[in-house]
């Protein structure tokens, strides 16, 4: 630590004039980080050192403001006083954050202390300043934001306020750019679909059944979401069966864009008990009848995705189903959502048969250690000879692709998250996979144009909406 400082004062001393006095080698060489006191006098800043237990010895003094900046000089050590500094605690990017909850006190203390640590942060070379205030101080808003923070986020009972004590432009990450959401796809072995007419909003009193939806919790996951919406606006049990598509529209929502996951749930129970604060009405309509509906038919979104439900009905179509995995970085449980059916290789290989047979027991261990990228077989390289001009096979086992070697690493191995999506991209260099890709649309009830993103190409539902209506 202190060489990195003594670093950060050689930069300081080659960019400002200086008391050759007060930057002795010596005194260059003492200089620690976490010993630097600041105090303020009229329009002077002092910093100095600890020289001893309950000693300071002042090295240098500059305007307010301009550190590093003007010139600095030597004063008595009768003009300082010492200030200790705000508790910080480092970030693995070269920032701070300072909870001011664990460091209570008030507003004229506070800026004393502010302005020194700035200071001090400045000399040492730090980047980012997370300052999180909690609601019983807010009163140390405007001293710190007069200091040059500037608001980030808010939350019920803190504000996270930022500083950037570099030149230039910050790189620090912004404030939530989405707020996520669910529609929820259930429908019963009488093909009828579960809809509601709702109280509030762009619905309420149209007349229009839609699909039960709702906004993600902070910290929920996308399945756990959409079977909370069902339950509490129908008070039908569900569970999750697959993301069928999602939806994102710009500026949706105070400025901040919207994503809409298209949920396939499977019924577990059916007697509907409405949410009489959100709902008007529910019940269970054939599909054919929801997808009659002039809104839907005319809403070029809401087609897309009755579309892609009728896909699903009629087993045209795969969504992406829950895959879950520990991190072996964070330690916790993660949700990762693909359209990957699951091998039934291992049910294969324990069939008695197979566990007897010698030969056949060996060829599925083979096939077992090729899915897990244990075993390298023998690919088709294609040549033409110089002496014939004829067209010649050569089989060997040299990797297809780098990719094989990065999925090999022991890291991605042991982590299913990362595993799982290195299984993805080699499926889909083998195209055995299929992405999500984008389908635009225009909204009828906005007029602006949104973004539906499914791994289905776009039939005409017009057409077979009409087949349905018609009987046939």
């Amino acid at each position: 630590m202190p060489g990195s400082h003594v670093e950060s004062l050689s930069k300081l001393r080659r960019i400002i004039q200086i008391n050759s006095v007060c930057w002795c080698s010596k005194k260059f060489k003492a200089i620690k980080c976490e010993d630097v006191c600041y105090s303020q006098h009229e329009n002077s800043l002092y910093i100095f050192t600890l020289r001893t237990k309950n000693t300071y010895r002042l090295w240098c003094r500059t305007s307010v403001g301009d550190m590093p900046g003007k010139e600095i000089v030597v004063v008595s050590e009768s003009e300082w006083q010492s200030v200790k500094l705000l508790t910080a605690v480092e970030d693995p990017f070269g920032g701070l954050t300072v909870e001011m909850a664990d460091q209570p006190m008030d507003a004229a203390v506070f800026a004393t202390k502010l302005r020194a640590s700035i200071s001090c942060w400045r000399l040492q070379g730090k980047k980012g300043v997370w300052m999180k205030i909690p609601i019983e101080q807010s009163s140390l808003v405007d001293v710190a934001v007069k200091e040059g923070f500037s608001y980030h986020h808010a939350e019920p009972q803190y504000l996270m306020l930022i500083y950037w004590l570099p030149q230039g432009t910050h790189s620090l990450p912004g404030n939530a750019t989405h707020r996520v959401g669910i529609a929820a796809f259930v429908m019963n072995d009488r093909r009828e679909l579960l809809v509601v007419q709702e109280k509030l909003g762009f619905f309420r009193g149209k007349g229009i059944w839609k699909l039960p939806t709702g906004v993600v919790d902070e910290g929920e996951d996308i399945f756990a979401a959409a079977e909370r919406e069902v339950k509490e606006e129908t008070g039908i049990d569900a569970e999750f069966v697959e993301v069928l598509a999602f939806r994102q529209s710009l500026k949706a929502f105070f400025q901040k864009s919207d994503l809409c996951f298209v949920c396939m749930l499977r019924p577990l129970s059916f007697d509907i008990k409405i949410q009489e604060s959100e709902i008007d009405a529910a019940r269970w309509m054939p599909f054919e009848e929801y997808v009659a509906q002039p809104f839907i038919q005319k809403d070029e979104l809401m087609n897309n995705v009755a579309d892609i439900c009728l896909g699903k009905i009629e087993r045209k179509y795969s969504g992406f189903t829950l895959m879950r995995s520990t991190s072996s970085i964070s330690g916790k449980e993660r949700g990762l959502y693909s359209n990957r059916p699951r091998s039934s290789l291992e049910e294969y290989a324990a069939q008695p048969f197979i566990q007897e047979d010698g030969f056949m027991n060996s060829v599925a261990d083979i096939c077992l250690e090729k899915i897990d990228r244990k075993y390298s077989g023998f690919t088709l390289m294609r040549s033409t000879s110089s002496i014939s001009g004829k067209e010649r096979d050569l089989y060997s086992n040299r990797p297809k692709s780098s990719l094989e070697e990065y999925a090999a690493q022991p890291f991605i191995q042991e982590d299913g998250f990362m595993n799982s999506v290195a299984d993805i991209c080699l499926e889909k260099i083998d195209r055995k996979y299929s992405g999500f890709t984008l389908m635009r649309s225009t909204s009828s009830i906005s007029g602006k144009e949104r973004d539906l993103y499914s791994n289905r190409p776009r039939p005409s539902l017009e057409m077979r909406s009409n087949m349905l209506i018609s009987g046939l």
